[in-house]
């Protein structure tokens, strides 16, 4: 999960699931552009050929939104945050296999 933050270099990071794919070693990492564009950036792991990404309401960690499942080949997504928004939890799901990946980063 990567948690992003305006205002903010604090990075933590998290990590929960069942033996397969494991995210840690996927080297996540994100970039905000102009616009408030989140470049989300990550290696390849061929224990899972799909990635599903997640975005956590900040409100209630208990509630997620499927954004997208891409090909974990693909090693890029962009999401368009909102300028209101202070906070973003992604989450990194292996589809194939069930190891996923939570990181804190920080948006401003």
């Amino acid at each position: 999960m990567i948690v992003l933050q305006k205002n903010s270099l604090a990075e933590t990071e998290e990590e929960h699931g069942a033996a397969g794919a494991d995210m840690r070693l996927a080297n996540i990492s994100h970039t905000v552009t102009e616009g408030n564009k989140v470049v989300l950036t990550w290696k390849a792991l061929s224990a899972s050929a799909n990635v599903e990404i997640q975005l956590f309401l900040i409100r209630n960690l208990m509630n997620s939104k499927k954004l997208a499942t891409v090909p974990m080949s693909q090693e890029k997504f962009e999401y368009q945050a909102k300028e209101s928004d202070q906070e973003l939890i992604f989450n990194f799901i292996p589809r194939d296999e069930k190891k996923e990946r939570k990181l804190d980063t920080n948006l401003m």
